[in-house]
């Protein structure tokens, strides 16, 4: 629900209570209540109320956004005149529907895209964002933050400004290129309160930054398949694990990156298969908190 759709909630609510509490009055002083214009206003709750019902899908479907497309579309067909422009302007379409378990994959043109923060909260929706060429990816600039028991899928796409996964949300991330771009002390992944994100084939990271994953607040970060670090250089550590945070590798990580290779305190963990402490792409070696019960395996 957006915030518009609860404001418009929370003020009809206060509306009714107001009209039940002034019927209720003047039935007790012995009034007339105006039925007819009762009637009126208990119809315009139901209008109101009919505006915020999703349209609940019947089977798979795919929107399209495009560069050249636009907001105001359905985002049904993959032109100009059927595609959506923004990524905001297709998560607007995902809260309008009610997915009952239906497939729902967003592909986006070769382009560049904003990227932004953006919610699932209360949706039974599990949406793919996926670039239509899988030889050219789709770029996304500034932060993508998925948030607020959000569920998603991102295949084969660019994100230059980084990946938050935040506040019980699930995420798998496929073929996507970290080309990161974005402030040097933010972390280019992250996972944090009570999140999950999976790492999946065929997944790299480049660029400069504070840290190039980073589990905390009781999230976990599962990398599955091979991991690539295409030379990016961390002033903190290649992972970081922090506030009970947990990051587990079992694929072999390839590439190589510089600065610190690891860092774990505060009852969090690294787990690398006991691949020992120089699994890590990194020039410096890492450091375990044990006095916090910091753990790398």
């Amino acid at each position: 629900m957006t915030f518009d759709e609860l404001t418009l909630q929370i003020t009809r609510m206060a509306q009714i209570n107001d009209e039940i509490l002034s019927l209720l009055k003047r039935a007790g002083q012995g009034g007339i209540i105006d039925m007819a214009a009762f009637k009126a206003d208990h119809n315009a709750d139901q209008d109101a109320h009919a505006a915020l019902i999703r349209n609940r899908l019947t089977g798979a479907i795919t929107l399209y956004v495009r560069p050249d497309g636009n907001d105001v579309n359905d985002g049904s067909a993959n032109t100009a005149a059927g595609a959506l422009k923004t990524l905001a302007g297709a998560w607007r379409r995902l809260y309008a529907l009610d997915c009952a378990g239906c497939a729902v994959e967003v592909k986006f043109a070769p382009g560049t895209y904003a990227a932004g923060s953006f919610s699932l909260a209360g949706i039974n929706c599990f949406p793919a964002l996926s670039s239509a060429d899988a030889n050219n990816k789709a770029i996304f600039t500034g932060r993508l933050i998925l948030t607020d028991h959000n569920k998603a899928q991102l295949n084969r796409l660019e994100l230059q400004g980084g990946l938050t996964v935040d506040h019980h949300s699930i995420v798998y991330a496929s073929q996507c290129h970290f080309n990161f771009k974005g402030p040097a002390g933010e972390a280019i992944i992250a996972a944090q309160r009570n999140s999950y994100l999976y790492v999946q084939d065929g997944c790299s990271i480049s660029g400069t930054a504070g840290t190039g994953l980073s589990a905390s607040q009781n999230s976990m970060i599962n990398n599955w398949g091979t991991l690539t670090f295409n030379n990016p250089v961390f002033a903190g550590a290649a992972m970081s694990a922090d506030r009970l945070g947990c990051i587990w590798t079992g694929a072999a990580l390839a590439g190589n990156a510089t600065g610190r290779r690891f860092q774990v305190s505060n009852a969090a963990s690294i787990d690398v298969q006991g691949r020992g402490p120089n699994a890590i792409p990194g020039t410096m070696a890492g450091t375990v908190n044990s006095a916090t019960l910091g753990v790398y395996l």
